[in-house]
């Protein structure tokens, strides 16, 4: 893969910084690994807004998850 100068200057300094001693193949696959996980984040929270568009939809998650709930916090009791 070739890369231009300034981006694996970039690359470097972000790697120093916040990775100190990890080569920059395994920072580069941590920078991707974070960005997948913004993504998803960002996906979720599109999710839940559309979701929360609908009243009769956003309460039926509303009480599915209090239902969810109770039975985590039975199993806490059981234990």
């Amino acid at each position: 893969m070739k890369v231009q100068v300034a981006v694996r200057d970039r690359l470097a300094r972000v790697a120093a910084a916040d990775y100190p001693g990890v080569p920059l193949s395994d920072v580069v696959d941590r920078l991707l690994a974070e960005h997948e996980e913004l993504r998803l984040r960002r996906e979720m929270t599109r999710s839940y807004a559309r979701l929360q568009d609908d009243p009769q939809e956003w309460a039926g998650y509303l009480a599915e998850l209090e239902e969810w709930d109770g039975v985590s916090a039975d199993r806490g009791e059981a234990r």
